[in-house]
């Protein structure tokens, strides 16, 4: 509703609770009707990460737990999530095996994985997550699509540095995605090499 004379603003939002209002009557010359079509604010989910348990393990000597947490949005318990493996690529690879950006999980010392520019939505998209690029390998798996669930586990792996990556789609099909690295050691103590990692 608009108005001229603010009064008559008031004068109408009283009579329309009793129902004796019509808002164009001659009563209100000064009001008018106006409509918008209906539309829904969403924000795309936000703030949310990847977690692994463990972190860093030997090859086969561990079951990897991955979970979703901390996702912002307006309705969080309708969120659906799916997670992806991808292995680093050799040259990702032998940046972490020499990185001075290591951090302690435990008694272990973890790399700090790059960020990852992949494209998980769009198939003819050069950086989709099936074709390999200069970060990840080809030959990742789609662990888990759309579910109600926010971990996805337990799995072994070879040797070799992952990428896990968590999506998250809100109710109005909006989404985004987190990610973490894990270390697979191999199991006779060696460094993770371009050799014996998952993948092509």
């Amino acid at each position: 509703l608009v108005a001229e004379n603010p009064q008559d603003i008031e004068n109408i939002v009283a009579e329309l609770s009793d129902g004796t209002i019509d808002p164009l009557a001659a009563d209100y010359p000064s009001v008018f009707l106006a409509r918008s079509t209906t539309f829904t604010v969403d924000f795309i989910p936000s703030a949310g990460e990847v977690l692994s348990t463990p972190a860093v393990a030997a090859e086969f000597q561990a079951a990897f737990t991955f979970s979703q947490a901390k996702w912002i949005d307006e309705q969080t318990e309708q969120l659906l999530y799916r997670f992806f493996l991808l292995p680093a690529s050799d040259s990702v690879s032998a940046t972490l095996q020499t990185s001075d950006l290591d951090f302690p999980v435990g008694s272990v010392t973890f790399p700090q994985f790059p960020d990852i520019s992949v494209n998980l939505n769009d198939a003819t998209a050069t950086n989709y997550w099936t074709n390999g690029g200069t970060q990840w390998k080809t030959g990742g798996q789609l662990l888990q699509d759309w579910s109600t669930s926010s971990s996805f586990g337990k799995m072994a792996l070879p040797a070799g540095f992952y990428y896990v990556i968590g999506q998250v789609q809100d109710r109005h099909g909006a989404t985004a995605w987190a990610f973490t690295g894990i270390s697979v050691r191999a199991l006779d103590g060696t460094a993770v090499t371009a050799d014996n990692l998952i993948g092509p």
